[in-house]
Protein backbone atom coordinates (compact mmCIF):
# COMPACT_ATOMS: atom_id res chain seq x y z
CA UNK A 1 0.00 0.00 0.00
CA UNK A 2 1.02 3.42 -0.87
CA UNK A 3 2.08 6.16 1.69
CA UNK A 4 -0.86 8.28 -0.26
CA UNK A 5 -3.26 5.23 0.24
CA UNK A 6 -2.31 4.82 3.87
CA UNK A 7 -2.33 8.07 4.73
CA UNK A 8 -6.17 8.58 3.23
CA UNK A 9 -6.76 4.92 5.22
CA UNK A 10 -5.86 6.94 8.25
CA UNK A 11 -7.77 9.82 7.95
CA UNK A 12 -10.63 7.69 6.88
CA UNK A 13 -9.96 5.64 9.80
CA UNK A 14 -10.04 8.77 11.79
CA UNK A 15 -13.09 10.15 11.00
CA UNK A 16 -15.15 6.92 11.41
CA UNK A 17 -13.41 6.76 15.22
CA UNK A 18 -14.49 10.58 15.95
CA UNK A 19 -18.48 9.69 14.65
CA UNK A 20 -18.35 6.73 16.69
CA UNK A 21 -17.74 9.04 19.70
CA UNK A 22 -19.75 12.07 19.03
CA UNK A 23 -22.70 8.77 18.68
CA UNK A 24 -21.65 7.33 22.10
CA UNK A 25 -21.88 10.85 23.93
CA UNK A 26 -25.60 11.47 22.40
CA UNK A 27 -26.80 8.51 23.83
CA UNK A 28 -25.15 9.23 27.01
CA UNK A 29 -27.13 12.71 27.06
CA UNK A 30 -29.99 11.29 27.38
CA UNK A 31 -32.01 8.73 29.86
CA UNK A 32 -34.69 8.10 27.87
CA UNK A 33 -33.04 6.85 24.80
CA UNK A 34 -33.14 8.42 21.39
CA UNK A 35 -34.39 7.03 17.77
CA UNK A 36 -32.24 6.91 15.05
CA UNK A 37 -33.66 9.91 13.35
CA UNK A 38 -32.91 11.78 16.56
CA UNK A 39 -29.04 10.47 16.15
CA UNK A 40 -28.96 11.06 12.23
CA UNK A 41 -29.89 14.86 12.53
CA UNK A 42 -27.72 14.40 15.91
CA UNK A 43 -24.23 13.78 13.98
CA UNK A 44 -25.62 15.80 10.45
CA UNK A 45 -25.93 18.88 13.62
CA UNK A 46 -22.17 18.33 14.20
CA UNK A 47 -20.30 18.04 10.22
CA UNK A 48 -21.00 14.24 9.24
CA UNK A 49 -22.80 13.86 6.38
CA UNK A 50 -24.39 10.50 6.46
CA UNK A 51 -27.34 8.51 5.52
CA UNK A 52 -29.79 6.67 8.53
CA UNK A 53 -28.30 3.27 7.65
CA UNK A 54 -24.46 4.39 8.08
CA UNK A 55 -25.83 5.43 11.67
CA UNK A 56 -27.35 2.24 12.06
CA UNK A 57 -24.02 -0.07 10.96
CA UNK A 58 -22.19 2.57 13.59
CA UNK A 59 -24.32 1.84 15.89
CA UNK A 60 -23.71 -2.11 15.87
CA UNK A 61 -19.64 -1.56 15.57
CA UNK A 62 -20.14 0.13 18.91
CA UNK A 63 -22.38 -2.72 20.51
CA UNK A 64 -19.43 -5.24 19.11
CA UNK A 65 -16.75 -3.41 20.51
CA UNK A 66 -18.31 -3.15 24.13
CA UNK A 67 -20.19 -0.23 24.43
CA UNK A 68 -23.17 -0.96 26.97
CA UNK A 69 -25.93 -0.10 23.81
CA UNK A 70 -28.91 -1.63 22.99
CA UNK A 71 -31.89 -0.73 21.65
CA UNK A 72 -36.12 -1.56 22.69
CA UNK A 73 -38.71 -1.25 20.61
CA UNK A 74 -42.18 0.39 22.16
CA UNK A 75 -45.06 1.66 20.70
CA UNK A 76 -43.84 1.03 17.06
CA UNK A 77 -40.48 3.72 17.82
CA UNK A 78 -36.97 1.95 18.23
CA UNK A 79 -35.33 3.74 21.01
CA UNK A 80 -31.39 3.22 21.96
CA UNK A 81 -30.28 3.59 25.06
CA UNK A 82 -27.54 3.41 27.38
CA UNK A 83 -27.64 -0.11 29.66
CA UNK A 84 -27.75 0.36 33.27
CA UNK A 85 -25.43 -2.36 33.62
CA UNK A 86 -21.96 -2.14 31.61
CA UNK A 87 -22.15 -5.35 28.71
CA UNK A 88 -19.49 -8.19 29.58
CA UNK A 89 -16.25 -7.25 28.15
CA UNK A 90 -16.71 -3.86 27.95
CA UNK A 91 -13.79 -1.89 26.36
CA UNK A 92 -11.58 0.17 29.09
CA UNK A 93 -11.62 4.02 28.40
CA UNK A 94 -9.28 5.19 26.63
CA UNK A 95 -6.98 6.99 29.48
CA UNK A 96 -3.65 8.21 28.85
CA UNK A 97 -1.17 7.27 32.29
CA UNK A 98 -0.04 10.97 32.65
CA UNK A 99 -4.17 11.13 32.86
CA UNK A 100 -4.29 8.64 35.74
CA UNK A 101 -1.36 10.60 37.46
CA UNK A 102 -2.78 14.04 37.17
CA UNK A 103 -6.01 12.30 39.28
CA UNK A 104 -3.91 11.19 41.65
CA UNK A 105 -1.90 14.19 41.72
CA UNK A 106 -5.29 15.94 42.17
CA UNK A 107 -6.47 14.00 45.00
CA UNK A 108 -4.19 15.84 47.26
CA UNK A 109 -5.51 19.31 46.34
CA UNK A 110 -8.42 18.47 49.02
CA UNK A 111 -6.74 17.87 52.10
CA UNK A 112 -8.72 19.98 54.57
CA UNK A 113 -11.14 18.82 57.05
CA UNK A 114 -14.14 19.94 55.16
CA UNK A 115 -13.43 18.51 52.00
CA UNK A 116 -12.02 15.42 52.78
CA UNK A 117 -15.21 13.84 51.12
CA UNK A 118 -13.67 14.81 47.36
CA UNK A 119 -10.04 13.45 48.19
CA UNK A 120 -12.02 10.00 49.01
CA UNK A 121 -14.48 10.20 45.84
CA UNK A 122 -11.37 10.71 43.73
CA UNK A 123 -9.26 8.13 45.14
CA UNK A 124 -12.26 5.66 44.65
CA UNK A 125 -12.36 7.41 40.79
CA UNK A 126 -9.08 6.29 40.19
CA UNK A 127 -9.26 3.10 41.88
CA UNK A 128 -12.26 2.14 39.55
CA UNK A 129 -10.22 3.20 36.78
CA UNK A 130 -7.12 1.32 37.40
CA UNK A 131 -9.16 -1.91 38.07
CA UNK A 132 -9.80 -1.80 33.94
CA UNK A 133 -6.47 -2.06 33.07
CA UNK A 134 -4.16 -5.09 33.51
CA UNK A 135 -1.15 -5.62 36.29
CA UNK A 136 1.68 -4.35 34.01
CA UNK A 137 -0.04 -1.32 33.87
CA UNK A 138 -0.98 -0.86 36.88
CA UNK A 139 2.61 -1.04 38.32
CA UNK A 140 3.72 1.39 35.96
CA UNK A 141 0.82 3.67 37.03
CA UNK A 142 2.78 3.07 40.91
CA UNK A 143 5.82 4.07 40.13
CA UNK A 144 4.91 7.21 38.18
CA UNK A 145 3.33 7.97 41.28
CA UNK A 146 5.91 7.71 43.58
CA UNK A 147 8.48 9.84 41.09
CA UNK A 148 6.19 12.58 41.71
CA UNK A 149 6.26 14.10 45.25
CA UNK A 150 2.89 16.31 46.56
CA UNK A 151 3.64 18.40 49.50
CA UNK A 152 0.94 18.34 52.05
CA UNK A 153 -1.00 21.60 53.24
CA UNK A 154 -1.21 22.53 56.65
CA UNK A 155 -4.49 21.86 58.29
CA UNK A 156 -6.37 22.76 61.21
CA UNK A 157 -8.45 20.15 63.47
CA UNK A 158 -12.53 20.60 61.97
CA UNK A 159 -15.53 18.25 62.67
CA UNK A 160 -16.14 15.17 60.40
CA UNK A 161 -18.31 16.94 57.79
CA UNK A 162 -19.36 14.05 55.58
CA UNK A 163 -22.39 13.84 56.43
CA UNK A 164 -22.97 17.67 56.52
CA UNK A 165 -21.13 18.29 53.01
CA UNK A 166 -24.29 15.67 51.97
CA UNK A 167 -27.13 17.78 53.79
CA UNK A 168 -25.60 20.74 52.31
CA UNK A 169 -25.30 19.49 48.63
CA UNK A 170 -29.12 17.95 48.95
CA UNK A 171 -30.47 21.60 50.74
CA UNK A 172 -28.71 23.80 48.02
CA UNK A 173 -29.95 21.41 45.13
CA UNK A 174 -33.88 20.99 46.43
CA UNK A 175 -33.50 24.79 47.22
CA UNK A 176 -34.25 24.01 50.57
CA UNK A 177 -33.89 26.42 53.95
CA UNK A 178 -31.24 25.04 56.34
CA UNK A 179 -30.96 25.72 60.19
CA UNK A 180 -27.45 25.83 61.09
CA UNK A 181 -25.35 25.92 64.06
CA UNK A 182 -21.68 27.63 63.36
CA UNK A 183 -18.58 27.78 65.62
CA UNK A 184 -17.13 31.68 64.64
CA UNK A 185 -13.39 31.47 64.56
CA UNK A 186 -13.07 32.78 68.00
CA UNK A 187 -14.87 29.22 69.36
CA UNK A 188 -17.44 30.48 70.14
CA UNK A 189 -20.71 28.82 69.06
CA UNK A 190 -23.53 31.37 67.64
CA UNK A 191 -27.16 30.20 67.98
CA UNK A 192 -29.12 28.72 65.48
CA UNK A 193 -29.34 30.13 61.70
CA UNK A 194 -31.83 29.67 59.04
CA UNK A 195 -29.82 30.12 55.66
CA UNK A 196 -30.44 29.37 52.26
CA UNK A 197 -27.76 27.71 50.74
CA UNK A 198 -26.82 29.26 47.32
CA UNK A 199 -23.73 27.14 46.54
CA UNK A 200 -20.55 25.82 47.74
CA UNK A 201 -17.01 27.36 46.78
CA UNK A 202 -13.31 26.21 47.02
CA UNK A 203 -11.38 29.12 47.79
CA UNK A 204 -7.44 29.47 46.85
CA UNK A 205 -6.70 28.37 50.07
CA UNK A 206 -8.05 24.94 50.20
CA UNK A 207 -10.64 25.74 52.41
CA UNK A 208 -14.38 24.91 51.13
CA UNK A 209 -17.27 27.63 51.89
CA UNK A 210 -20.87 27.65 52.03
CA UNK A 211 -22.56 30.84 49.99
CA UNK A 212 -25.94 31.04 51.91
CA UNK A 213 -28.16 33.86 52.51
CA UNK A 214 -28.65 34.49 56.18
CA UNK A 215 -31.88 35.32 57.51
CA UNK A 216 -31.09 36.67 60.20
CA UNK A 217 -28.23 39.46 58.74
CA UNK A 218 -30.77 40.14 55.49
CA UNK A 219 -27.30 39.40 53.46
CA UNK A 220 -25.26 36.45 51.65
CA UNK A 221 -22.88 35.25 54.04
CA UNK A 222 -20.03 32.95 53.40
CA UNK A 223 -19.43 30.38 56.17
CA UNK A 224 -16.35 27.55 56.28
CA UNK A 225 -17.91 24.12 56.24
CA UNK A 226 -15.61 22.84 59.05
CA UNK A 227 -17.34 25.25 61.44
CA UNK A 228 -21.05 23.70 61.16
CA UNK A 229 -21.37 21.78 64.51
CA UNK A 230 -25.04 20.85 63.49
CA UNK A 231 -27.08 21.07 60.29
CA UNK A 232 -30.84 20.81 60.35
CA UNK A 233 -32.46 20.54 56.21
CA UNK A 234 -35.81 22.57 56.36
CA UNK A 235 -38.86 21.39 54.92
CA UNK A 236 -38.95 24.99 53.12
CA UNK A 237 -38.04 26.35 49.82
CA UNK A 238 -36.00 29.42 49.54
CA UNK A 239 -36.73 31.88 46.42
CA UNK A 240 -34.18 30.86 43.71
CA UNK A 241 -33.51 34.46 42.37
CA UNK A 242 -31.14 35.47 44.53
CA UNK A 243 -28.94 37.90 42.99
CA UNK A 244 -25.58 36.22 44.05
CA UNK A 245 -22.92 34.79 41.72
CA UNK A 246 -20.35 33.23 43.32
CA UNK A 247 -17.48 33.33 40.72
CA UNK A 248 -18.01 37.67 40.59
CA UNK A 249 -17.58 37.23 44.66
CA UNK A 250 -14.71 35.53 44.74
CA UNK A 251 -12.62 36.92 41.71
CA UNK A 252 -12.94 40.53 43.65
CA UNK A 253 -10.89 39.39 46.95
CA UNK A 254 -7.83 37.39 48.30
CA UNK A 255 -9.06 34.24 50.49
CA UNK A 256 -12.87 34.18 51.86
CA UNK A 257 -13.99 37.30 53.14
CA UNK A 258 -15.32 39.95 51.33
CA UNK A 259 -15.04 43.73 51.07
CA UNK A 260 -15.55 46.05 48.23
CA UNK A 261 -13.03 46.10 45.49
CA UNK A 262 -10.62 49.13 44.74
CA UNK A 263 -7.81 49.84 42.92
CA UNK A 264 -4.45 49.37 45.20
CA UNK A 265 -1.07 50.97 43.59
CA UNK A 266 2.06 48.98 45.24
CA UNK A 267 5.69 49.98 45.23
CA UNK A 268 7.84 47.04 45.31
CA UNK A 269 11.83 45.87 44.84
CA UNK A 270 13.50 44.97 42.50
CA UNK A 271 14.69 41.28 44.36
CA UNK A 272 10.40 40.84 44.73
CA UNK A 273 9.96 41.02 40.78
CA UNK A 274 10.43 37.89 39.44
CA UNK A 275 8.97 36.08 42.68
CA UNK A 276 5.40 38.25 42.14
CA UNK A 277 5.74 37.35 38.43
CA UNK A 278 5.96 33.80 38.79
CA UNK A 279 3.30 33.94 41.81
CA UNK A 280 1.04 36.94 41.59
CA UNK A 281 -1.04 38.43 44.49
CA UNK A 282 -4.22 38.37 42.57
CA UNK A 283 -5.22 37.62 39.10
CA UNK A 284 -5.83 41.33 38.75
CA UNK A 285 -2.27 41.83 39.14
CA UNK A 286 -0.81 44.32 36.38
CA UNK A 287 3.12 45.45 36.53
CA UNK A 288 4.63 47.88 35.00
CA UNK A 289 7.94 50.33 35.38
CA UNK A 290 7.98 53.79 35.43
CA UNK A 291 10.54 56.12 33.49
CA UNK A 292 12.27 56.95 37.08
CA UNK A 293 12.42 53.25 37.20
CA UNK A 294 10.08 52.60 40.14
CA UNK A 295 8.33 49.05 39.84
CA UNK A 296 4.43 49.63 40.81
CA UNK A 297 2.07 46.68 40.85
CA UNK A 298 -1.49 46.99 40.16
CA UNK A 299 -4.41 45.32 42.05
CA UNK A 300 -8.39 45.91 41.93
CA UNK A 301 -9.32 43.72 45.21
CA UNK A 302 -11.12 44.22 48.22
CA UNK A 303 -9.19 44.87 51.27
CA UNK A 304 -9.25 42.55 53.85
CA UNK A 305 -7.10 40.80 56.52
CA UNK A 306 -5.86 38.04 53.89
CA UNK A 307 -4.45 40.82 51.93
CA UNK A 308 -2.77 42.61 54.85
CA UNK A 309 -1.50 39.34 56.28
CA UNK A 310 -0.01 38.97 52.86
CA UNK A 311 1.25 42.37 52.49
CA UNK A 312 2.83 42.25 55.42
CA UNK A 313 5.08 38.81 54.91
CA UNK A 314 6.98 40.88 51.84
CA UNK A 315 8.08 43.25 54.83
CA UNK A 316 10.51 46.17 53.68
CA UNK A 317 10.28 44.54 49.91
CA UNK A 318 7.00 46.45 49.39
CA UNK A 319 4.68 49.56 50.50
CA UNK A 320 1.22 51.11 49.36
CA UNK A 321 1.57 53.96 47.17
CA UNK A 322 -2.36 54.22 47.01
CA UNK A 323 -5.25 53.88 48.76
CA UNK A 324 -3.58 55.88 52.17
CA UNK A 325 -6.08 53.99 54.15
CA UNK A 326 -4.11 50.76 53.51
CA UNK A 327 -0.89 52.63 53.79
CA UNK A 328 -1.88 53.80 57.17
CA UNK A 329 -3.34 50.38 58.32
CA UNK A 330 -0.42 48.68 57.20
CA UNK A 331 2.20 51.02 59.31
CA UNK A 332 -0.14 50.34 62.42
CA UNK A 333 0.16 46.56 62.23
CA UNK A 334 3.72 46.79 61.45
CA UNK A 335 4.24 49.01 64.97
CA UNK A 336 1.66 46.51 66.88
CA UNK A 337 3.99 43.55 65.41
CA UNK A 338 7.13 45.14 66.18
CA UNK A 339 5.83 46.26 69.97
CA UNK A 340 4.67 43.05 70.74
CA UNK A 341 7.76 41.22 69.66
CA UNK A 342 9.84 43.70 71.58
CA UNK A 343 8.06 43.05 74.82
CA UNK A 344 10.44 39.17 74.60
CA UNK A 345 13.47 40.90 74.21
CA UNK A 346 16.03 42.15 77.40
CA UNK A 347 15.35 45.57 77.44
CA UNK A 348 19.23 46.30 77.46
CA UNK A 349 19.67 43.99 74.42
CA UNK A 350 21.76 44.86 71.49
CA UNK A 351 19.71 45.67 67.98
CA UNK A 352 19.53 42.39 66.08
CA UNK A 353 21.83 42.82 62.96
CA UNK A 354 19.05 43.49 59.80
CA UNK A 355 18.21 40.73 57.67
CA UNK A 356 19.80 40.96 54.36
CA UNK A 357 17.08 41.77 51.51
CA UNK A 358 18.59 41.89 48.88
CA UNK A 359 18.26 45.82 48.37
CA UNK A 360 20.40 49.16 49.04
CA UNK A 361 19.05 51.56 51.91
Amino acid sequence: MGKLKIWRYAQVSETIYSRHWTLAIHILSTHTGKNLSQLHNALRDCGYEVSERTVRRDLEALIRAGFPIYHETSNGKTLWKLAKTPATGAVPPPIEPIELVSLAMARFTFQQPESKVFFHSLTTLLQKLLASHNDEFKKYINKLQKAVYVQSTASHKGASVEGIYDKLLYAAHKRLKIRAAYQKPTGNCCKDRVLAPVGLWMANNGALYLAAYCYEKNAVRVFRVSRFRKIDVLQENFETGLAFDISTYASEVIGAFHTAPEDITLEIRDVLLAYLEENPIHNSQRIRRTDEGQILLSLRVGINETLIHKLMGFGPLVRVVQPEKLARLLCERHREALNYQQELLPRASAPATAMKTGHKR
